[in-house]
């Protein structure tokens, strides 16, 4: 139980005159000082209230959800981040913001770390760091990594982006490299929980030009057994490295993004394969000419079944050639009724594919968040989702050209 009193403590400070007593003057600590300071001007004023007024029970988490609304993103993100902790805030997420419900790298500011700078908030910042090529062999500069790990502030740092840039001379490489130094940071990273490694040229989450081939991953979860978001950009996997996932385990982690967007059936099998207890959020990008709907819900059976990942809560899965062959195979899998989000963009779903997923939409009793985007899916089917009662994203869907007339999955809208 909390003290909801108001209560003067040490460094409190007070409204009135300087040489008003205690008796007569209005104490800016414990409730009131809380909720005075979360209505200034101040981000890191609002920021700290947010930390302290959580602790007031209901009335706490009141103005913590009001603050989901607050103009500045660092306090959107932390108020979510504090919902989260506590069950009545995280029906609020569920129920009106459900993306907010899961740890992502959203969670985070991403900024590019500065030697000059330093790291100013391990709290609230992802700080990005740069491989970078030498155009020599064999050597990459690893320089503003190793000031990184000399930072003051560097134990205490909990999100990091790691780019690499591409070597057309040694593909392989550079990938290895950076798992290589990262791993042996281990030690100096003690708080880290998310993790990001990417090719330096691809945005936040577009791998569509990206070369980097990724490999050794497994050595990052090895090490980081704490870890509890990982994120992966590149091209393509080395194959060669598909046997060391084989039985990979790792008790804490909470979210993988896989944005690689050739993965085959194999290495998709691979990964659904994995045993993540714990692990809420799965989100891969699929290739469409070697994953047919086919074989990729016969590669993510270990998924679908509910064995390697039986917290799951949300499951994305973009690009697949034939989505409504994917949709028919994966809508009656027992981990369906458990998912809160589904992610389906850009799978070349038509009205086949929605209207099986329509029909079956008691297989996802828990469903809060439903994305459809980017598909071939007609505006009569595009407004019956749009009634479904809960989150749905259904823009951006495209029409073929055919024989002068428009054409959806062989159907005329005339």
């Amino acid at each position: 139980m909390f003290d909801l009193t108001p209560q003067p403590r040490r460094f409190d400070a007070v409204l009135g005159g300087e040489t008003l007593s205690p008796l007569t003057g209005a104490v800016l600590g414990g409730w009131t000082g809380a909720k005075q300071r979360l209505e200034s001007d101040s981000i890191v004023a609002r920021l700290a209230a947010l930390k302290e007024i959580i602790q007031y029970g209901d009335r706490g988490i009141d103005l913590v959800i009001q603050a989901l609304n607050d103009p500045a993103k660092p306090v959107r993100r932390l108020a979510c981040r504090l919902l989260r902790q506590e069950e009545r805030g995280q029906d609020f997420l569920l129920n009106h913001q459900p993306l907010g419900y899961f740890t992502t790298f959203v969670d985070w500011q991403v900024e590019p770390y500065d030697p000059q700078v330093g790291i100013t908030d391990p709290e609230m910042n992802a700080y990005a760091v740069r491989m970078a090529n030498t155009g020599r062999e064999h050597t990459y500069d690893l320089s503003q990594f190793e000031a990184l790990l000399q930072d003051p502030r560097v134990a205490d740092l909990q999100a990091l982006v790691f780019e690499i840039d591409y070597n057309i001379r040694e593909p392989k490489r550079p990938f290895s490299v950076a798992v290589t130094a990262i791993c042996e940071a281990q030690a100096r990273l003690p708080s880290l929980k998310a993790l990001s490694v990417k090719d330096s040229e691809d945005g936040d989450f577009d791998c569509s030009t990206s070369r980097l081939i990724v490999s050794d991953f497994h050595l990052l979860l090895k090490a980081f057994p704490h870890l509890e978001v990982l994120q992966l950009h590149g091209a393509n996997f080395d194959s060669q490295t598909i046997s060391d996932w084989v039985g990979l385990h790792h008790s804490r982690l909470k979210t993988l993004m896989i944005h690689v967007p050739t993965l085959r059936p194999r290495e998709i099998e691979q990964f659904c394969a994995m045993k993540l207890p714990r692990l809420e959020y799965f989100d891969m990008w699929l290739y469409p000419d070697r994953a047919p709907g086919e074989l990729v819900a016969r590669a993510m059976t270990s998924l679908l079944v509910g064995e390697s990942y039986p917290n799951l809560k949300y499951l994305g899965m973009c690009g697949c050639l034939d989505g409504d062959t994917l949709i028919k195979r994966i809508i009656k899998s027992p981990i369906m009724n458990q998912l809160i989000g589904l992610d389906l963009k850009i799978n070349d779903i038509t009205d086949v594919g929605a209207e099986v997923l329509w029909r079956n939409q008691d297989q996802l009793p828990n469903l809060k968040f439903l994305d459809l985007s980017r598909n071939y899916i007609r505006e009569y089917m595009v407004a019956q989702f749009q009634k479904l009662p809960c989150q749905v994203e259904i823009a951006d869907q495209t029409k073929i050209w055919l024989c002068g007339r428009w054409f959806l999955d062989g159907l005329s809208d005339e």
